[in-house]
Order: structure tokens, then C-alpha cells, then sequence
């Protein structure tokens, strides 16, 4: 008898564990488009799950422009101090959502939807906008990929918001200055 690989093993319950992360996800999109769980309550909420999303992003590009090997304890501390503002945003994230679905289950689920269609978004714009590639046309397909999962992600997020209110309402902002929507 042939034993598995470790490395087949580990490959095929990563295969698993994705799928089962992605039935989560669609299962969350099924229920907020259906209103039996609230997803977004408004977009200031979409705006918050957003921006913690983003912060990564920020404390990346800050972390490529220090030097290692001169601030080594400030860089920790730095790290530290970014995971300490995320975890906390995040368990506030949650804290809010599961005050709007009431349920832990559907609070859960709400969660697990909303962060990663944040990231998902996020991770495609930024390919949008700054695609990688060797070559113009990697990078003009890389370019494509990013736009059509942007453009995808966007309506389906925005149907995923309850309430049409908030500081961050698109229609409202438009509306303002003069253009329709």
C-alpha cells in the first residue's frame, strides 16, 4: 500500500476548505439578496467594512517604504499596532452586524460575507489600477480581469445594502452636485 503525499493531502483539504469558504459566501450573497439577512445596513456600514479592508493595502505600502534594517523594533511595533487596530475594527464589524440580524448564525454568515466581498472588490480595483505582468499584454490582461471582477463585484455589493442611507450614499452625492443616477 502507497501512502499519500503530505503535500497532495495538504493541497486537496485547501481545495476543500476553499469550497466549502466560497459555499459560505454564495449561501451569505443568497441570503442578503433575499432580505432574510442583513449584509450592509447602509453604506456608511459598507464604508467602514471597506476601509478596514483597505487598511492592509496602507500599512503595506508603508512597510515598503521604511527600511528594515534601520527601525527593526519600530517596524514591530508598527505591525503590532496594525493587527491590534484591525482585530479590533473587525470584532466591531461584527459586534454591529450582529446587532442588525439578531441571530449569531445569520450575523456569522452576514460576516462572512461582507468582509470578503470587500477584499474581493478591493483586490480586483487594485489589479485594475495597477496591474502586474512582464510584458503590455500580460499586463493589459491582468488589466482586463481586474475591470470585469470590479464590474461584476460592484452591483452585486450594492444590492447587498439594506438601507438606501448614510453619508456614503452614491445617489445622494451625485444628486448634489448635479447629476442624475
Amino acid at each position: 500500500m502507497q501512502e499519500v503525499p503530505v503535500v497532495w493531502t495538504n493541497y486537496v483539504f485547501s481545495v476543500y476548505t476553499l469550497i466549502l469558504f466560497l459555499a459560505v459566501v454564495v449561501c451569505g450573497i443568497v441570503m442578503g439578496l433575499k432580505k432574510k439577512a442583513i449584509i450592509y445596513r447602509n453604506y456608511n456600514d459598507l464604508f467602514i467594512v471597506f476601509l478596514t479592508s483597505l487598511t492592509p493595502v496602507f500599512f503595506l505600502f508603508l512597510g515598503m517604504l521604511a527600511s528594515p534594517s534601520e527601525h527593526k523594533s519600530e517596524g514591530q511595533f508598527v505591525l503590532y499596532l496594525f493587527i491590534a487596530m484591525e482585530d479590533g475594527l473587525l470584532v466591531w464589524i461584527f459586534g454591529r452586524t450582529l446587532k442588525d440580524n439578531g441571530n449569531f448564525f445569520l450575523a456569522l454568515l452576514a460576516f462572512l460575507t461582507k468582509v470578503p466581498m470587500a477584499v474581493i472588490f478591493i483586490c480586483s480595483f487594485i489589479v485594475f489600477i495597477t496591474p502586474t505582468g512582464k510584458t503590455a499584454s500580460n499586463r493589459a490582461s491582468n488589466r482586463r480581469i481586474g475591470l470585469v471582477l470590479a464590474m461584476l463585484a460592484a452591483p452585486l455589493v450594492l444590492a447587498l445594502v439594506t438601507d438606501q442611507e448614510g453619508v456614503f450614499n452614491l445617489k445622494k452625492a451625485l444628486s448634489r452636485r448635479g447629476i442624475g443616477v
